[in-house]
């Protein structure tokens, strides 16, 4: 079995042999123009290539969050013929619902621009995280885990698990994989790719991303979509598409199946006006 090696790590490279990531560049182009060797992924015999295994899982957590059958509108049903309830009854209903409902207010639901607090900045594998007061809680071998149930956690949750999945060493990954990762085909595909490559350094500061933000499209209890926002040592910028669930109490980083055709990752030119600055020290 061949294995790639990256020694020292450059997001880059590595980025090109796994197919992935938002945190290489903006998109594969970019880095095939930085770094063209690179760009072509080596495999062993017999083994699918690596980018048509991880293009899409590792940094493509889609943003697509399905809405619960629950919160879809119940079509109106009539039939002709059907009886008419009594006035009284009708005016009955009318009036209880006019007591119940009071000024008719809707419970607010939560804020998804509320920012983080307590943050500070600690360096995994030579890429500022945050570590704030909603998570993460408890790390382990790299690992990170433990984050609130709230749009806040959910976000730090996305960023920490995108990036430590995406430069975690070769001794880091399975713990990181087994505690931040939902089960899935994707998680299995991801891992077996993940064995062609050898990362054993932290990112060249050349490739490595710095956090500048993020902003939820989606949020329930269950299910989150996060856009997250990055900028490079060239001033290029790009935002990763990601999905975090709800799983054995905590959030974890949702992979997509291989046949997603969703990008995971897009080059932008400007920042939008309504991200949630959360921006690594430079």
């Amino acid at each position: 079995m061949n294995r790639t090696v990256a020694q020292p790590f450059s997001l880059t490279s590595a980025s090109a042999c796994l197919g992935t990531t938002a945190l290489s560049h903006a998109d594969t182009a970019a880095s095939a123009r930085r770094n063209p060797a690179a760009a072509q992924p080596r495999t062993g015999a017999g083994v699918r290539s690596l980018t048509d295994v991880v293009a899409q899982p590792l940094m493509s957590a889609t943003a697509r969050v399905h809405t619960h059958p629950s919160a879809r509108p119940i079509p109106a049903r009539g039939r002709r013929g059907a009886r008419r309830p009594a006035a009284g009854v009708v005016g009955a209903v009318l009036l209880a619902a006019a007591v119940g409902c009071g000024g008719g207010d809707e419970a607010a639901g939560p804020d998804l621009s509320e920012p983080p607090s307590g943050v500070r900045w600690q360096s995994f594998q030579g890429v500022a995280l945050p570590h704030t007061d909603q998570g993460p809680k408890t790390e382990d071998g790299g690992a990170a885990t433990g984050f609130d149930r709230t749009p806040p956690g959910a976000a730090v949750a996305a960023i920490t698990h995108t990036v430590r999945l995406s430069v975690a060493s070769d001794s880091q990954w399975p713990k990181v994989v087994a505690a931040e990762v939902i089960p899935s085909t994707a998680r299995d595909e991801w891992s077996v790719a993940r064995v062609q490559l050898s990362i054993t350094g932290p990112a060249d500061p050349e490739y490595a991303p710095r956090l500048l933000g993020y902003r939820i499209t989606e949020y329930t209890e269950q299910r989150s979509a996060v856009d997250v926002y990055t900028e490079y040592s060239d001033g290029s910028r790009a935002v990763n598409h990601t999905v975090v669930e709800w799983y054995a109490e905590d959030w974890r980083l949702r992979l997509p199946e291989s046949e997603s055709t969703a990008r995971p990752v897009d080059a932008i030119d400007e920042l939008p006006t309504d991200i949630v600055t959360l921006e690594a020290p430079q």
